[in-house]
């Protein structure tokens, strides 16, 4: 299985200006960890570059996340979900300190390894749009026996991600914030990770 891919897009370097203007403007989080919807129709304004962009891999984008790090224990080994409903991978664009930073894969080696439901219900989420401060996951131990790590990575570029599979994220303290722009597609990107060519 593959769990990621880094992928070429149109104008990345003026992408990232604008996505980072963004995240200034209106969603850096200093002092704590968040995974934060953001305005899509008012990010489009500041990264009208996003569409077309996305376009070349047949993605059509709507929405996403501004998902800040801001200390280890804010970001444990887990799935972001489990649903046939939702997409199986996102885009992810480098905001800040990614650079810095590893996201590891774990599989399951012992089919009966269950994590931990979790609903998250304080500042580590807040949704502008619908004015929930809720989100669900699911949590897994990194030492379980049951768990082996499989691969990692550096989101230094756009890159295709697994959220279906378990993985976290490791910081550097150092370098702090740790900012991503994780973007919803209404077709599953997980298609470029199937690809035989590749």
């Amino acid at each position: 299985m593959k769990y990621y891919k880094h992928i070429e897009i149109d104008n990345y370097q003026t992408i990232r200006e604008n996505s980072v203007r963004f995240v200034l403007d209106k969603y850096l989080v200093k002092t704590h960890s968040s995974f934060r919807q953001f305005d899509w129709n008012l990010y489009v304004q500041y990264c009208p570059e996003i569409v077309p962009a996305l376009a070349k891999y047949d993605l059509v984008p709507y929405g996403g996340f501004v998902y800040t790090i801001n200390s280890q224990d804010s970001s444990p080994l887990h799935i972001d979900y489990i649903s046939d409903v939702y997409n199986k991978c996102r885009i992810n664009i480098p905001i800040f300190n990614c650079e810095h930073s590893k996201t590891f894969y774990y599989k399951k080696i012992d089919k009966d390894v269950q994590g931990t439901s979790v609903i998250q219900s304080d500042i580590m989420f807040y949704s502008k749009e619908s004015d929930t401060k809720t989100i669900s996951y699911m949590k897994f131990d990194p030492n379980d026996p049951g768990l082996e790590k499989v691969d990692e990575m550096i989101v230094d570029r756009p890159t295709v991600i697994r959220v279906q599979e378990p993985h976290r994220v490791m910081i550097d303290s150092n370098h702090v914030p740790r900012v991503v722009l994780t973007i919803h597609t209404y077709k599953d990107p997980v298609y470029l990770l199937e690809d035989e060519n590749d």
